[in-house]
């Protein structure tokens, strides 16, 4: 046990012991103090394999040199072979200062300040590999964002993202973000950015548990703060459908290499494919655009 956690534990049972009374209490308190220390070993080994899993693959799929977007204090360990570029909507000093808690640790430093969804400092076609570990789920119109992702890929370029699964993490009570919120947003960004709201509201209520009036301050609270919740939350299937769904829609020559349910997150590995010079069978086209059509509609 680390010295601060000695010292809160041994003021608390002497405070307990001070009363002299309730002695079944101390050691309850016991048992709920090596509960919370065992939970914590736990969640630090959990990240362990975790990056374990990210570290082979990395090994694996990446070569070049690319980008990371919002890595802040963990960034993808990625092979001697390539040379990586971090990217943040903010300077690190400015991410210290948003973030206070970030200070004492180990920060990559941000060498191209951009928005990681537009990738608007980013030629066509430029990068061997984009990494976005953990950034999917922060942002308001991932449609726009995969497709920027695209866009500035070379041919064969991967794009690496891991992605939680809200069944597995503190999301496990929020709704699914629903493919139809996210084809408003994307069509109207003016109505994404109107639609940030009740995410902060599903944080304060479903993952802090907070009731009644209670709900809409704290999400006031962390949406004056611009706290970083998850506007978006998916289990691995809805996932895949909203991935499957863009390269459909937009004609997107990605290829999945790689889909891993590791641990909490699921881990992505696109590739991105030559245009296609093989002319669609009309029939085929046909029918596509009919069910397109239909599923419009509905």
């Amino acid at each position: 046990m680390s010295q601060p956690k000695q010292k809160l534990h041994k003021r608390v049972v002497n405070k307990f012991i001070f009363i002299g009374k309730n002695i079944p209490q101390v050691l309850r308190l016991e048992r709920i103090i090596n509960e919370r220390d065992q939970f914590y070993m736990e969640k630090q080994i959990l990240f362990d394999q975790s990056n374990n899993w990210r570290v082979f693959l990395a090994n694996k799929y990446l070569k070049g040199s690319g980008i990371e977007i919002g890595p802040a204090e963990h960034p993808l360990p990625v092979p001697h072979w390539t040379k990586v570029k971090y990217v943040d909507e903010i300077s690190t000093e400015d991410l210290i200062k948003l973030y206070p808690y970030l200070k004492g640790h180990d920060l990559v430093h941000v060498d191209v300040v951009d928005d990681g969804q537009a990738l608007s400092k980013f030629k066509d076609d430029s990068q061997n590999f984009i990494i976005a570990n953990h950034f999917y789920e922060h942002i308001i119109d991932p449609i726009k964002t995969l497709r920027n992702f695209y866009r500035v890929l070379k041919t064969d370029g991967v794009i690496f993202m891991a992605i939680p699964d809200k069944r597995f993490t503190f999301d496990k009570l929020r709704p699914v973000t629903p493919l139809s919120r996210l084809k408003k947003f994307h069509a109207d960004p003016k109505a994404g950015e109107a639609g940030k709201w009740p995410m902060f509201v599903e944080s304060a209520q479903y993952i802090e548990g907070k009731q009644g009036k209670e709900i809409k301050t704290r999400a006031q609270e962390l949406f004056d703060q611009k706290f970083s919740v998850h506007l978006n939350v998916w289990s691995q299937h809805d996932l895949l459908d909203l991935i499957l769904y863009i390269i459909r829609e937009y004609k997107l020559d990605l290829d999945f290499e790689t889909v891993v349910k590791n641990q909490h997150e699921i881990i992505l590995i696109l590739k991105k494919q030559p245009k296609s010079k093989i002319k669609e069978n009309p029939s085929v086209k046909k029918a596509r655009k009919a069910l397109s059509t239909k599923n419009k509609k509905k």
